[in-house]
């Protein structure tokens, strides 16, 4: 099932997934990869019962935790999205793209001062992912803190050149700074 999660072809994952549900239903590990899988498929109503179900045979399922504020997030529901966000936070307090998706939540909320308290933590531990680190340049863009979405935009050039949402997210970085010409 997590190869198909990992190309993308969720209905063969979800049969994957549902087979080992109907084998082991209580194991956390099992439920929140049936989660993912329903989720992707478009079943969130049964997605979310499947990481509840996780959570309740293991408190420290974080992701469980991601899950659910993921289709909170979905539902516009910030402020759930933000609780389970927490959580999984402090399960995993070294997973930055958990961090990063509580300053997403954090942002939709309008509670930019969380958010910037949160930033130098996650500036430490930014890891070597274009997606992670482009992510992390549009939230510090939002917040109006250039200089960290500028860096966090070269080391993303660093590992690859040729992406054109870097580029552009750059571009709007500059530009924001009052520095066009770049």
């Amino acid at each position: 099932g997590d190869v198909n999660v990992a190309q993308g072809r969720y209905d063969a994952a979800l049969e994957q997934f549902t087979h080992a549900y109907a084998i082991a239903p209580t194991k956390p590990d099992v439920l929140w990869r049936y989660g993912h899988a329903l989720w992707h498929v478009g079943s969130g109503v049964e997605a979310r019962r499947v990481y509840e179900s996780a959570i309740k045979y293991d408190r420290r399922c974080v992701q469980a935790y991601v899950g659910l504020a993921r289709i909170a997030l979905a539902d516009a529901q910030y402020q759930s999205a933000l609780d389970h966000l927490r959580i999984a936070c402090e399960l995993e307090p070294h997973a930055v793209i958990h961090k990063i998706e509580l300053i997403e939540t954090l942002i939709a909320l309008k509670k930019p001062e969380e958010c910037t308290a949160l930033l130098p933590q996650v500036l430490k531990t930014l890891p070597a992912d274009v997606a992670i680190l482009q992510r992390f340049a549009v939230i510090a863009i939002v917040l109006g803190i250039t200089a960290e979405a500028i860096s966090a935009l070269d080391r993303a050039l660093v590992i690859d050149a040729n992406n054109a949402d870097t580029h552009c997210l750059l571009g709007r970085a500059y530009k924001q700074s009052g520095n066009g010409q770049k």
